[in-house]
């Protein structure tokens, strides 16, 4: 048995909504997904995602490297440690490079930063990364730590600024403490016009 170096779990109580994700991308691009996690921090949720989600596909995973030993402890004892991709650095950064990726992940989980216009910033350039019928998943949508504060150090303004404003995505449940979202329309489907 794996024996991974992990301070908490907070996963268990999105497991079954994961689960229903799961479900719904098997049943629209079969068993293997290729998949991107921003914010790894110890890898607890990449494990996740290789048992549970990825199937054969690759999980990249996109991360400050604050715990960076721990990370590629944890990951390189997993059986699928091969289908890792770690690009270390700013997300915003690595997010703006990877555009030339269309279309090409079916799930993306984001657990970075809890402020408002960095989730709003990060899921603008995700959902171009992501295929119709994908899914992103946004931790810590109702998390109130520093609400009382300004609502802007919390990750549901940006979420839910960016409904309001996408072209490409709907909310499939708000109701858990993260977000998911689901995208209905491709890239294609928005039109530029030039016309004054």
């Amino acid at each position: 048995m794996i024996e991974y170096d992990f301070d908490d779990n907070m996963l268990n109580a999105s497991a079954k909504r994961w689960y229903d994700v799961r479900e719904q991308l098997t049943k629209t691009f079969g068993p293997n997904l290729d998949c991107i996690e921003i914010g790894s921090w110890e890898g607890r949720s990449a494990v996740y995602i290789a048992d549970s989600i990825m199937g054969d596909g690759k999980l990249t995973l996109i991360d400050l490297g604050v715990k960076m030993k721990t990370l590629y402890k944890n990951l390189q004892q997993h059986p699928k440690n091969k289908n890792f991709e770690f690009l270390f650095g700013d997300s915003f950064d690595i997010l703006s490079k990877l555009t030339d990726k269309k279309e090409a992940y079916h799930f993306i989980f984001i657990d970075g930063s809890k402020y408002s216009c960095d989730n709003l910033y990060t899921l603008l350039v995700a959902e171009r990364l992501l295929k119709k019928g994908g899914f992103i998943i946004v931790d810590d949508y109702r998390w109130n730590r520093n609400i009382e504060k300004n609502e802007k150090n919390t990750p549901k303004l940006g979420v839910d600024l960016f409904l309001k404003t996408t072209l490409l995505c709907e909310p499939y449940d708000l109701t858990g403490y993260q977000a998911i979202i689901m995208k209905t329309k491709d890239n294609k489907s928005i039109k530029v016009n030039n016309t004054i």
